[in-house]
């Protein structure tokens, strides 16, 4: 699993973990659209713009410094 930071056009960002290579993720999240919408009829359909690969363990201490 890597650790990915997905950008999207109109400037929401998510983390999460996905399994594949580099260029595989790329091509799953970058100038595909996604629905940040409620669920509810409410859709906000945003392009992914970059994909940044985080090192996990970076993360962890940036969001618990005691590590």
């Amino acid at each position: 699993m890597k650790t990915i930071k997905a950008t999207f056009a109109n400037g929401d960002s998510l983390v999460t973990s996905i399994s594949g290579s580099n260029d595989d993720i790329r091509a799953y999240y970058i100038g595909k659209s996604f629905n940040f919408g409620t669920g509810e009829g409410d859709d906000s359909m945003q392009t992914c713009i970059s994909v940044e690969f985080i090192n996990r363990n970076k993360l962890d201490r940036e969001n618990h410094p005691k590590f």
